[in-house]
């Protein structure tokens, strides 16, 4: 009997042992998960489509014009005195 009661004392309750369980799968995958985002990251500059370097070309362009149309009129961005 008192064997039992000893053996009884360090039981665990299952729902601690299924949580340890879950946590311990959420962990590998969340691993996974990681390891697989790192090799899409490496790969995924190789399938840039051509759209974005054609926007990309322009954008200094752009920048000039806008530098150029402050130089007109250098008080535009301004705020009035009220």
């Amino acid at each position: 009997m008192v064997e039992e009661q000893k053996r009884e004392s360090h039981l665990v309750p299952e729902n601690i042992l299924k949580e340890k369980a879950y946590q311990a799968l959420e962990a590998t995958q969340a691993k996974q998960a990681l390891l697989a985002e790192k090799e899409r990251k490496g790969k995924e500059f190789r399938f840039k489509r051509l759209e974005s370097f054609l926007h990309d070309s322009w954008q200094p362009e752009r920048d000039k014009v806008g530098l150029r149309r402050i130089e007109v009129k250098p008080h535009a961005l301004e705020m009035p005195d009220c």
